[in-house]
């Protein structure tokens, strides 16, 4: 069964997680890598469903977990994960992994996503189904959470600068 019922603990995410979900959910390294190995193609599928719509890819599952490490091993598969949607909320917006991270509050994620790619702070990180979109700055004003994000990128800056 590829989505077996899970009790994820009564968190907004849901209570349906696919084999891969549940294998991030728990941190269990060795049925990640037999799953994608049998089919890479995994990394781009839902992995959770949301209770009123929506769906969260592996990557986004991993990030809503906190699973940092299994987040770094599916970006070292394929890093244009980056780029694409993690998470496709009951709205039909598409938001991506350093938006999943910003939005569920996930700081370790957040600062290893833009040590990996700077950029990512100027890139879209939520597009609407209008076909607007959202930098993380506009993304973290929506969502309350522009403080968050302010003292995220002070902190990146005096590390750049060497402080």
């Amino acid at each position: 069964d590829l989505f077996p019922s899970h009790d994820i603990g009564g968190k907004t995410l849901g209570r349906e997680l696919s084999a891969i979900g549940v294998a991030i959910k728990n941190g269990e390294d060795e049925k990640i890598d037999i799953l994608l190995k049998k089919d890479k193609s995994l990394l781009y599928k839902d992995a959770g469903f949301l209770p009123k719509g929506g769906y969260l890819t592996p990557l986004a599952v991993a990030i809503f977990h906190g699973k940092t490490q299994i987040v770094e091993k599916l970006l070292d598969i394929d890093n244009d994960l980056l780029y694409t949607s993690a998470f496709k909320s009951i709205n039909k917006d598409d938001i991506t992994a350093i938006g999943t991270a910003l939005f569920y509050g996930k700081d370790e994620i957040f600062e290893n996503l833009l040590k990996r790619n700077p950029e990512l702070l100027c890139k879209t990180t939520e597009t609407r189904p209008s076909g607007k979109t959202r930098t993380p700055l506009g993304f973290a004003i929506i969502n309350n959470k522009k403080e968050k994000l302010q003292s995220k990128f002070n902190r990146l800056k005096f590390k750049k600068d060497g402080k």
